[in-house]
């Protein structure tokens, strides 16, 4: 009996460290969680005020319906839209806060297993300083 409550004892404490943050162990990378999967398009924002460039959003959102992202982890990654593919080059940095693809930086906003958000800071000459928000959904 004695043998019982102390197995049942170790039990109870191996549960109770993996669930007061051993679990991390088992968190994916932030490099895991780009490649698991292909993403979907889900829209494009901007803080621009500029009828142009929200006009240039508003296109750009209607023609990227549909579109899929695909990150593999060799580096490189695979952007579908319609009939067209474009292939280039992803990497992380500044501890996985930009995700640069080919010279592109973005902010990496949000990562999980179902959404990915990136930001860029545009900045024109014509149409001043704004932020073009991205998601892609699972």
């Amino acid at each position: 009996m004695k043998i019982i409550r102390n197995f049942t004892a170790y039990l109870v404490l191996l549960a109770a460290i993996l669930a007061s943050g051993g679990c991390d162990i088992f968190k994916p990378s932030n490099d895991d969680l780009l490649t698991d999967h292909i993403w979907n398009f889900d829209r494009i924002t901007t803080t621009s005020t500029n009828e142009t460039v929200q006009g240039i959003v508003t296109f750009a959102n209607a023609m990227m319906i549909g579109s899929t992202l695909q990150f593999h982890t060799d580096g490189t990654y695979t952007i579908t839209m319609g009939d067209e593919t474009d292939d280039g080059t992803w990497n992380l940095i500044n501890d996985d806060e930009v995700l640069m693809m080919d010279t592109d930086e973005m902010i990496v906003i949000k990562l999980t297993k179902d959404e990915l958000v990136l930001e860029s800071e545009e900045v024109d000459n014509e149409y001043g300083t704004y932020t073009v928000t991205m998601c892609w959904e699972k």
